[in-house]
């Protein structure tokens, strides 16, 4: 009898060593699992802002171009283009000129340049007249032009010198019949437009420290989370390495540098690159808190498990006891208890 009462203790005790054991693989496993899913996703909430950021940048010059476009195909500019100095053609050109940009929202203005560079029409009238680019600059421009896709260029983000605001600058090269280069359509639309979208986002929540927008041509900030360093020279060496990277024909790329993510993508259609930094370590430090709150997690199921085994072992223990103390049945008795069965 004694055996079989310690038959429930010793299967308590080897129920509890088989679920502590496995509980131990199962904290390993799992353990290993989480390192390796941290560290291949670590950049997901990145990727996440930086998608958003790139489609957004994307969306906004499609809609510029779009209107731009649609501004070049009049008739009024193509016919002042074939004959720049007809004054009736300027007259109308520029009086449509006003009209288009009338209807646009967040544009600073809209100009008509012949293949010289030299202003035909302008929203701002006193800037007619001026030649743009000469010599080498309108050589080098020009090349630029042809070279651009969907023959229309992104020079990035300037100050105006006409408000001195920044804008998103833009050129649409015009052809002719004999699809012969005859002129330059080109606007500028507000860059706080595009800010203000920026300035929405929850930069926090991807611990996202700097992004911006790079133009490979001149390897100018055409963007920039800080403001100062718009239309300013990229001196960073991380990313003028991004920039040959990208003349080297890379698209994209995410990867860890000096203990910074960094991501990079050749925005579709443009020489723009955009660019985004964030600092490792506060990736690191959310992968030790999770692999803290599984070991905790660990820690607790192991206790359950030894204060589960605990109570089992003591109440069968006070049965034992119990058991060992109650009065038993004498001898007297069993033989009175067998004569009365024989009568």
């Amino acid at each position: 009898m004694k055996k079989i009462r310690i038959i429930p203790v010793i299967l308590t005790i080897c129920i509890g060593l088989i679920l502590s054991a496995g509980n131990v693989v199962l904290f390993i496993d799992s353990n290993q699992k989480l390192d390796e899913l941290t560290k291949a996703n670590c950049s997901n909430p990145i990727m996440v802002l930086f998608d958003w950021q790139s489609s957004m940048i994307q969306q906004e010059i499609k809609n510029v171009k779009n209107q731009l476009k649609y501004y070049a195909t009049s008739g009024d500019v193509i016919e002042l283009l074939k004959n720049p100095g007809d004054k009736t053609l300027t007259k109308k050109a520029q009086e449509y000129t006003m009209r288009f940009n009338e209807n646009l929202e967040g544009w600073e203005g809209l100009y008509i340049e012949d293949w010289n560079t030299k202003v035909l029409c302008h929203t701002v009238p006193s800037i007619i007249g001026a030649v743009i680019r000469k010599d080498d600059t309108l050589e080098q421009f020009r090349q630029v032009m042809l070279g651009s896709p969907d023959n229309t260029y992104f020079s990035g983000c300037v100050e105006s010198p006409a408000t001195g605001k920044f804008v998103m600058s833009f050129c649409l090269e015009v052809k002719d019949d004999k699809d012969q280069p005859i002129g330059i359509v080109g606007g500028a639309s507000y860059l706080e437009s595009l800010r203000s979208r920026f300035s929405k986002m929850d930069m926090s929540s991807a611990n996202v420290d700097e992004y911006a927008l790079i133009n490979a041509d001149n390897c100018l900030y055409a963007y920039h989370s800080d403001n100062s360093f718009i239309g300013q020279e990229v001196t960073d060496s991380e990313l003028l390495r991004i920039v040959d990277k990208v003349a080297d024909g890379s698209v994209d790329d995410t990867y860890t540098h000096n203990g910074k993510i960094i991501v990079y993508r050749k925005l579709p259609d443009t020489n723009m690159i955009l660019t985004m930094k964030s600092d490792e370590s506060k990736f690191n430090n959310t992968d030790r808190n999770l692999n803290a709150r599984a070991t905790i997690y660990f820690i607790a199921s192991e206790i359950l498990i030894i204060i589960a085994a605990v109570v089992i072992i003591m109440t069968a223990g006070r049965r034992r006891i119990t058991e060992s103390h109650a009065p038993g049945i004498t001898e007297a008795e069993q033989k009175a208890k067998g004569n009365s069965s024989e009568e």
